[in-house]
């Protein structure tokens, strides 16, 4: 009798992975990546999900700003973000210097941050990318919405040291 291996899963250009947080997280969409501190491996946990997702098309942003190489505030090294071509990301304006990915400019939002509006872009061609999406959780419902009307087939939310708050009611859409 022939067996299938489930724990294993080929990616594009990659070895097979190990699946350990696909798994966990099922075909839930909006999945939000949580911790109760600083540094605690929330971006890391978030690559790790979208490793193991393969060719899955899918929808970024942050509730903080995520994928600089070094921390601002504590002056750390971060894990950077890195998207496939078609993936989605709603960032602010102020973080479009940043990114190397070529974008089309997909969506505007009406949510405002201290970097700017909040706009949904699309990748033309793998690349790097900074997130500094909406900070409150009732701007995320509809920043899902959205990204599932636009064809994705997950979006990951980047959570905020101790918002726990984004992990409750209202923001799966």
């Amino acid at each position: 009798m022939a067996s299938t291996n489930l724990t294993k899963k080929s990616w594009k250009g990659g070895p097979a992975l190990e699946l350990l947080l696909a798994p966990l997280v099922g075909d839930a969409s909006p999945v939000t990546v949580i911790g109760l501190c600083k540094n605690a491996g929330k971006t890391t946990a978030m690559r790790r999900l979208m490793a193991e997702l393969g060719e899955e098309r899918l929808a970024l942003t942050s509730v903080g700003r995520d994928g600089e190489r070094t921390d601002l505030v504590t002056g750390t090294e971060k894990p950077d973000l890195y998207l496939k071509e078609g993936d989605l990301f709603a960032t602010a304006r102020g973080m479009l210097t940043l990114c190397d990915a070529t974008l089309e400019v997909v969506d505007l939002t009406d949510v405002m941050t201290p970097l700017g509006p909040v706009a949904i872009f699309r990748t033309l061609s793998d690349g790097y990318v900074q997130l500094a999406g909406p900070s409150a959780a009732g701007q995320l419902g509809p920043l899902t919405a959205r990204f599932m009307e636009l064809g994705v087939q997950r979006v990951l939310i980047d959570g905020a040291a101790g918002r726990k708050s984004l992990a409750g009611a209202g923001v799966e859409g």
